[in-house]
């Protein structure tokens, strides 16, 4: 079977949210450290979408994931809500990565990586992203990619982001790997 070097956050369900609690000064201090250097190409938009003075609220959530951020997720993630809107999630053990809504409206704070169209209807279906939708003449790689970074994922022939993403390899690694790894097995027969 074909081993999938990226992955989307798809969520079917939220099962209960938990105690939410405001974070202090110090703290969202540190959290917003976090994102600029996550997020480099915000620059002073960062004051826009985080302003220092708002209230900042952090929530835990239990959600059924399509599937695990991790092998060892536990499915529970922090939510943060700045003035009631959220803004950030943040896996567990991962980076903090913007909401759709934060990504449209700002499309330049991430790399991206564009699927092409054969891949299309299974990534909105929440499957993962294999490297051969992204190394095809439709797919798109930003080489600046590295392992373990976020990514905004786009579908070919559509402008905005559908997907946010976690890169299991470098993009320099996806290029060079043999298109008959992905071959696999149905119903006995190759």
């Amino acid at each position: 079977m074909f081993k999938a070097y990226w992955c989307c956050c798809l969520f079917r369900a939220i099962d209960d949210f938990g105690v939410r609690s405001q974070i202090k000064s110090s703290a969202i201090k540190a959290l917003r450290k976090e994102v600029d250097e996550t997020y480099p190409s915000l620059g002073g938009h960062l004051e826009a979408i985080w302003p220092t003075k708002k209230e900042t609220v952090v929530t835990q959530a239990k959600l059924k994931l399509y599937f695990p951020l991790t092998p060892s997720a536990s499915g529970v993630i922090n939510l943060y809500f700045v003035n009631d809107e959220l803004l950030f999630i943040q896996p567990k053990d991962k980076k903090m990565m913007p909401v759709l809504r934060l990504l449209h409206r700002y499309p330049y704070m991430m790399a991206h990586v564009q699927c092409d169209k054969g891949g299309t209807k299974s990534m909105l279906s929440g499957s993962k992203v294999m490297c051969q939708g992204l190394t095809s003449a439709g797919g798109v790689i930003d080489p600046s990619i590295e392992e373990g970074q976020p990514v905004a994922i786009m579908l070919e022939g559509k402008k905005n982001a559908v997907g946010l993403g976690i890169a299991m390899m470098a993009a320099d690694k996806m290029f060079f790997l043999p298109i008959t790894v992905g071959k696999w097995r149905r119903r006995g027969r190759w």
